[in-house]
């Protein structure tokens, strides 16, 4: 660290009159008043401040970070020194807020636009009250944002906010130091070009992106560097109606809701941030009906199965094809009866089973076969002799 942090009454008087001067100086004027106020042995840069404002050292007095050399801090207040003890109260107030709610537009105007603003770097939590309020966010003399964006106010205002239940928990510790959803911080981050973790929203339905440690660390660092702010007390059941009417007015860069005005390239970088934010890395596993490779597998199955009914049925025909093949016949499903009588197939000389010889009885039987007629299933030659075999096969004599 450079320089001190602890200062005589006097010294403290010294630099709020050299930073007086140095707000209205010219360039070289300026470095002339930071070479005296560095040699005091105050330096803007160990508080995060660059563009040093009266409210900026006060709001160090009050905080603490500044104190007298006697151990006492100096009234952050009092043109000359005056000390008090170091008693710090649970709830300190900045010196831009005031003590009364204000219900009109015009007093919100006046105390919040027109106001002392301080330092985000300068700014600490147990400055802004747990109180319902509106708060206003500009950038210092000379910083500058992506001109896509829009042109910024003479007077730098870039945001008007409402906390409906606490300026501490949604101005200070959601909006300037991002310990939870805040939308002009998420605004600011897409606008400086940063983006959320890649598919740190996936799956979810919200649109509260946040950034990485690194970058909300950054963006934190900018601010404190860049921003003034102020806040004040506001009656509740008039908080929306003047918060509308002053973004109407007044357009803010980063409002989006309620400006009439608003920045479509705004919109576009925090959709962009969303959207990546809620790109899922980790490709979600299909039903096993919508893969391709279940599909290759259904068809490979139904194919084989097919082929394996198919030879199966195959093989069933081709068995009973064999069967009826084999299966005896009688000679009057072969022959006609003129036939049987023509080859003396059925003839007899004194009763059943005594059936007359015939010489020609393997020809005739080699004929039935060859008709339609099976005398051996074995498929063995008909040989001369087999013609009871052929009686017998197909039923005895009343078969024939």
């Amino acid at each position: 660290m450079k320089g001190k942090n602890t200062f005589t009454a006097k010294e403290i008087s010294d630099l709020k009159q050299l930073i007086r001067m140095r707000v209205n100086a010219d360039k070289d004027d300026q470095k002339k008043i930071r070479r005296i106020m560095r040699s005091i042995g105050f330096y803007g840069s160990n508080y995060g401040i660059v563009d040093c404002q009266v409210s900026d050292l006060e709001g160090l007095i009050r905080s603490g970070v500044i104190k007298a050399t006697d151990g006492k801090p100096v009234s952050a207040n009092a043109p000359s020194a005056t000390i008090r003890p170091a008693v710090a109260p649970k709830v300190r107030k900045p010196e831009t807020t005031v003590s009364k709610a204000v219900k009109g537009v015009a007093a919100a105007e006046k105390n919040l636009l027109q106001g002392d603003f301080i330092s985000v770097g300068a700014l600490s939590g147990d400055m802004v009250p747990d109180v319902p309020g509106l708060y206003c966010i500009k950038l210092r003399k000379g910083v500058r944002l992506p001109a896509k964006y829009g042109k910024i106010r003479e007077d730098g205002v870039i945001y008007i906010g409402q906390a409906s239940t606490s300026l501490n928990q949604r101005f200070w510790r959601q909006e300037l130091i991002h310990h939870g959803a805040a939308t002009f911080f998420r605004s600011i981050g897409a606008m400086l070009g940063y983006l959320p973790p890649k598919g740190s929203l996936a799956g979810k339905s919200t649109r509260n992106y946040k950034f990485s440690p690194e970058d909300t660390e950054a963006i934190r660092q900018w601010m404190r560097q860049s921003l003034l702010v102020n806040c004040i007390v506001v009656e509740p059941s008039a908080i929306d109606d003047i918060e509308e009417a002053l973004i109407r007015k007044y357009c803010p860069l980063v409002n989006i809701a309620k400006n009439p005005a608003a920045s479509a390239e705004l919109s576009a970088a925090r959709d962009k941030c969303v959207a990546y934010a809620k790109v899922n890395n980790i490709p979600k596993e299909k039903p096993w009906y919508r893969r391709s490779s279940s599909w290759a597998w259904i068809v490979t199955g139904a194919l084989v199965l097919a082929v394996i009914i198919t030879q199966i049925m195959a093989d069933a025909a081709e068995k009973r094809a064999k069967a009826n093949r084999h299966k005896p016949r009688s000679y009057e499903e072969v022959f006609t009866p003129e036939e049987a009588k023509k080859m003396g197939i059925g003839g007899h000389i004194d009763g059943p089973g005594d059936w007359k010889p015939d010489p020609n009885a393997a020809k005739n039987v080699r004929e039935f076969i060859e008709k339609g007629g099976n005398a051996d299933p074995a498929g063995d030659a008909i040989q001369d002799g087999d013609y009871h075999d052929l009686l017998d096969q197909n039923g005895g004599p009343e078969g024939f």
